[in-house]
């Protein structure tokens, strides 16, 4: 629980990491006035940064930016200031939602942004619009010309600013922050039972089996449970959308190739995860078997619910963890929005390797021990660690028969009566004498 509340310290002083992009495609006098009631608004800690964007252009490029890389992008829409104005000076009609749109999505993550973003953008919105029109009616009562006081739209000035939101990554529902975390949860925890328990059943096949033999069976065992559960998974997020599965209702519509990637996420997702814990599993006494299960799964659990932006510098480290690549490799399958497939799938692939090479290390460890008699079938050590290694070089220096006969060599033999040796040879020498003399005879 002390990394939990670690990663957690001090969050509302680090929202100023979070920040909001303002876009303004108007470019006119009302556009410009927004952007500066908006960017000469006071920063403090405990608030997202604005950014002010002018490189956008055009609404299709501030939505792309919205969903794959922002945390949220208010967009002054083009031609607001011709419409105002003619709506102040000829009364045309006049819809106060095309002002501004707030471009969100929540796979970036589901908790900030409704808390931080959304929030800050909608207060945002309802400040700006009191002030252009404070503005207006102090513009209207100082107008002299009584044909375009009475011309003018009463709704365009009293009301001339509101916000109409686009949802680029549906994926705001409530479950949305703890779907991927909890799945990844259960699945584990549902696969640490058959773990344990090969590692007591199998403790026979150690002493009959060759090391390559055992490793590829757990390999192969592991990563067919692991994609047996990881189907499980899939089907629950499949039954959690209900009858509305090929709609927009929580998440984008479930097909064939979206349920693959999501069985794909959550199986490479589990891989390495499993093949830690079993790599731990084997080389740690079994009075500690949850050591190295809590050691796992909790990191795992952390990274995948807070907000890494909101954590100290210390949690970066949280980016190295299954649960968070997989959590947002989740989000971006179910929402379509966020997109970080190269980082995502290269971070798990690179500990799908590494968790490959320690079980083969694991493996190969107790095996040994295993022969040497070093652990019991219940996995505890029989021998202390100081004894161990002085265990391993008497060892090897007596190379056992078998493993010589195996490498095709000729054992060498050694008299278990070295006393009887001068008797041997004395005896040998007296009969060749005795032989010699008959000869002679």
């Amino acid at each position: 629980m002390s990394i939990f509340f670690g990663a957690n310290y001090k969050k509302s002083e680090l929202v100023h990491n979070l920040a909001i992009d303002l876009v303004d495609l108007d470019r006119g006098p009302v556009g410009r006035e927004i952007s500066e009631i908006i960017m000469a608004m006071p920063q403090s800690m405990a608030s997202p940064t604005w950014r002010f964007r002018a490189d956008i252009r055009d609404i299709d490029q501030a939505r792309r930016y919205a969903r794959d890389d922002a945390w949220g992008v208010l967009v002054i829409n083009s031609g607001l200031s011709g419409r105002l104005a003619s709506a102040l000076t000829l009364g045309t009609d006049y819809d106060a939602s095309l002002a501004l749109t707030m471009l969100k999505q929540g796979a970036y993550h589901p908790m900030a942004q409704p808390l931080y973003i959304q929030s800050t953008i909608a207060a945002t919105a309802s400040l700006v619009s009191a002030q252009v029109t404070a503005r207006q009616l102090a513009e209207f009562k100082a107008t002299a010309n009584a044909t375009a006081r009475a011309s003018a739209n009463p709704h365009a000035l009293l009301h001339p600013i509101s916000m109409a939101t686009e949802n680029l990554g549906p994926y705001d529902f409530e479950l949305g922050t703890l779907i991927p975390p909890l799945t990844f949860l259960l699945m584990t925890l549902c696969l640490l039972v058959p773990l344990m328990m090969s590692k007591f059943g199998a403790f026979p096949l150690y002493k009959r089996a060759k090391h390559l033999q055992i490793y590829a069976a757990l390999v192969l065992v592991i990563t067919g449970l692991c994609a047996v559960f990881a189907l499980f998974g899939s089907l629950v997020f499949l039954a959690f959308k209900g009858p509305h599965y090929n709609t927009q209702r929580l998440g984008l519509p479930i097909t064939g190739g979206r349920f693959f990637q999501l069985w794909s996420t959550y199986l490479l997702t589990l891989l390495p995860t499993m093949f830690w814990l079993k790599s731990l599993s084997l080389v740690v006494p079994t009075s500690y078997a949850a050591v190295p299960s809590i050691m796992t799964v909790i990191p795992n659990m952390c990274s995948a619910i807070v907000v890494l932006e909101l954590c100290p510098p210390f949690f970066r480290w949280f980016q190295a963890m299954p649960f968070f690549q997989g959590g947002m490799l989740t989000r971006y399958v179910i929402s379509g929005a966020h997109a970080r497939l190269g980082e995502n799938l290269g971070v798990l692939f690179g500990e799908l390797g590494f968790s490959l090479a320690l079980l083969f290390a694991c493996t190969r460890m107790h095996q040994h021990n295993v022969v040497a008699g070093n652990v019991d079938i219940m996995g505890n050590y029989t021998v202390s660690w100081s004894d161990i290694i002085p265990r391993l070089r008497a060892q090897s220096a007596a190379m056992p028969a078998e493993r010589v006969l195996e490498q095709g060599e000729q054992p060498q033999h050694t008299s278990v009566l070295p006393d009887l040796i001068p008797i041997t040879d004395e005896f040998s020498t007296h009969q060749n004498s005795m032989r010699n003399e008959t000869v002679a005879i």
